[in-house]
């Protein structure tokens, strides 16, 4: 017997073989359930945050919270370092006019509180110089409009006719240029809460193509944060925007910028009486749009 016989033959050593799928599985796996953790299970809180580095949606509530505590403290300068945090680079007061922008524009403005974020933001801004690029090219100069409330008509008793006198007739001054064109006839409308009590058109090459509305009560006085509905595109396209945004104007007054060609109609939002159909036509040879002056008014209660 030789010395082979007595060892035995060690068993082949099989290779072994890696599955690279199954690393890929485990990887994803691992990758998924880290992602879950931190996202749902247990989410990093970010506290004391730069205000440059927040979202645009945290950055605006940031900028609304600052303008409001400048409301009731009036601390200018403690504003003004605050708004520069957003963006050190930018005016704070653009800042503030851009933040009341996005507010408008985001149609979200449907509360008195909102509404008067909107009015502390322009109450920043405005005094700087400073215009928002939602704002609407308007005059400085408030256009006064009474409105009185109807009374219940009474039969006047039948009176004399005066003689006539010799007294001239006083000359009539000539009509000043940008004379407002022929007012139309108000339309009584029921079943509303508010109606259309006056329309005038005019044609005014600086506040071209702008609706001017005006929304008073049953007095007289002027209703601010009153959500306005405009239609246009045969009612298909709207839009809302209030009243008492623009002060200087008066707490009853808003407006609108029309597009050439369209035809418009306003009102208080889902309180009916639309006005008239308001068309967005040339008005002189200079490309001017005629422009509107809508003055609504809370129905009258017998």
């Amino acid at each position: 017997m030789t010395q082979d016989d007595f060892l035995e033959p060690l068993p082949e050593r099989r290779s072994l073989g890696i599955s690279w799928i199954g690393v890929f599985l485990g990887l994803a796996l691992g990758l998924g359930l880290g992602i879950a953790y931190t996202q749902l299970i247990d989410p990093l809180v970010i506290t004391n945050a730069d205000p440059a580095d927040l979202r645009p949606e945290d950055e605006q509530m940031y900028v609304v919270a600052a303008v409001q505590e400048y409301a009731a403290s009036q601390d200018l300068e403690r504003l003004v370092f605050r708004l520069l945090a957003v963006d050190p680079d930018k005016d704070p007061f653009q800042v503030a006019a851009d933040t009341a922008c996005a507010l408008i524009r985001s149609g979200e403005v449907d509360s008195l509180t909102d509404f008067e974020v909107i009015r502390n933001l322009r109450a920043i801004y405005e005094p700087q110089g400073v215009v928002a690029s939602c704002d609407v090219t308007f005059s400085n100069t408030a256009v006064p409009i009474t409105i009185v409330a109807p009374t219940p008509s009474v039969t006047p008793p039948p009176t004399i006719t005066p003689v006539a006198t010799k007294t001239p007739t006083p000359d009539i001054a000539p009509l000043p240029i940008n004379t407002p064109l022929p007012t139309m006839t108000p339309v009584e409308r029921e079943n509303s809460s508010f109606r259309e009590a006056y329309v005038e058109q005019f044609c005014d090459p600086v506040l071209s193509g702008v609706i001017e509305v005006y929304v008073r009560d049953t007095n007289g006085l002027g209703i601010p944060g009153t959500p306005i509905q405009v239609m246009w595109d045969n009612a298909q396209k709207s839009q809302i925007f209030y009243t008492g945004l623009k002060p200087e104007r008066g707490d009853d007054y808003a407006d609108f910028e029309m597009e050439e060609g369209q035809v418009y109609t306003v009102g208080v939002l889902n309180e009916g009486g639309a006005s008239r159909r308001l068309e967005a036509a040339s008005c002189d040879g200079a490309g001017t749009i005629i422009s509107y002056r809508v003055v609504i008014q809370r129905a009258f209660n017998p």
